[in-house]
């Protein structure tokens, strides 16, 4: 498996779902390398996720992800009634 990271920032408009940044390097081989980095490097990767967004959202929450999962997180999410 590889692993990336996604860091979840804050939504301006919740119905519309919660926007996230996907580092796509580096790429870890198991989630505990992955969650190691995240450990040691979490304020640079709240910085990078905001600088992305311009400081207009705000970094949330970071997680290591199956790459094979992130198809998924690009997915449009449906509504409800």
């Amino acid at each position: 498996m590889t692993y990336l990271i996604v860091v979840l920032m804050y939504a301006i408009n919740p119905t519309a779902g919660e926007p996230f940044y996907i580092f796509t390097q580096p790429s870890f081989t198991s989630f505990q390398d992955c969650n190691k980095y995240v450990q040691s490097y979490n304020q640079f990767i709240y910085r990078k996720a905001g600088e992305a967004y311009k400081y207009k959202l705000t970094p949330k929450e970071i997680y290591c992800v199956d790459k094979e999962l992130i198809p998924e997180l690009l997915k449009p999410q449906g509504t409800s009634i």
